[in-house]
């Protein structure tokens, strides 16, 4: 499918070895290919890509699929209760689950306890920064 790899990521030099195309760890297909095994094909297409990247390029969260999709599903059931821009507001979360993810080891925690800081973390996140956006 060189014409849908052409088209998602263009090639202005017209390099023949453009690593976007030829299956480095960057390519089109193998990107799109990891985040609709991790998120799924409904979850995947609830998310910007600029969210979808925040999540899946970060190798902490987009290694681990369950982590991936509790963070997706938080984004998609919180992000619409606050003002501040959907991708912008992932960005602060995931500043915030890196920080935690230092001293916690997010990939040993059963799945409930892990959705639960992840929800926890996002509302957490988002009520600090809405308030400063708002006063």
């Amino acid at each position: 499918m060189p014409d849908v790899a052409a088209w998602r990521f263009q090639n202005p030099t017209k390099n023949p070895e453009y690593d976007r195309w030829l299956g480095r760890p960057r390519n089109v297909f193998r990107k799109a290919w990891w985040r609709a095994y991790c998120l799924g094909p409904d979850l995947n297409a609830t998310l910007g890509e600029d969210e979808g990247v925040n999540i899946m390029e970060r190798p902490t969260f987009g290694r681990n699929p369950s982590l991936a999709r509790a963070i997706a599903r938080a984004h998609n059931e919180f992000s619409g209760k606050y003002t501040l821009a959907r991708s912008e507001l992932l960005r602060l979360v995931m500043v915030q689950l890196g920080k935690i993810s230092s001293i916690v080891n997010l990939d040993s925690l059963p799945e409930g306890k892990m959705i639960k800081l992840v929800n926890n973390t996002y509302r957490a996140t988002a009520d600090k920064f809405e308030a400063t956006v708002n006063s």
